[in-house]
């Protein structure tokens, strides 16, 4: 009769949980690649940029901006039925006026070796213009659900990486 030491029953756990997690990841991996969500894209634009330094508002679309009113970090235009899904962006009607008002207000961070504000064009994964995005902070990331037709945007925030926390 052999008797079993405690130290294989420990090995034997440790490689049944090492196996779950692995099932549990190509699990996870397996559901995340059936979900309509992709990602889109961006591409720096002068012209983009003209559309928001001279005040245009776009029809059928809509605005939002990340950051206060008087002073915006980020402004975005999408095209209508897509709209934004994070909550640090607030919807606003857009007409010249409040346009105006928040592209002269919308804050440059020099501090940190951001210079002057720029657009970008947003696409969807075929490439598909979906929208206008205005800021001299970074876009890392356009996801697009076409499902729901929402956007999620991942990009630096220096009002809180620096030592500044504001918003």
């Amino acid at each position: 009769m052999k008797i079993r030491k405690p130290i294989n029953r420990r090995v034997n756990t440790a490689r049944r949980f090492a196996v779950l997690c692995i099932a549990v990841c190509l699990i996870l991996f397996a559901v995340g690649c059936s979900v309509n969500v992709r990602l889109g894209g961006r591409k720096i634009s002068q012209e983009a940029t003209q559309v928001f330094e001279s005040y245009q508002v776009l029809p059928d679309h809509g605005y939002y901006h990340i950051g206060w009113d008087t002073r915006p970090y980020a402004i975005i235009a999408l095209q209508k039925p897509y709209q934004i899904v994070d909550k640090l962006w607030l919807g606003f009607k857009a007409d010249s006026n409040t346009l105006r008002k928040r592209v002269d207000a919308l804050e440059v961070f020099p501090e940190r070796g951001y210079s002057r504000a720029y657009g970008y064009y947003l696409t969807d994964e075929a490439g598909n213009r979906i929208g206008v995005y205005y800021s001299s902070i970074s876009i890392f990331s356009v996801e697009v659900d076409q499902t729901t037709k929402t956007v999620a945007i991942a990009m630096d925030k220096p009002w809180v990486t620096g030592d500044r926390f504001d918003l």
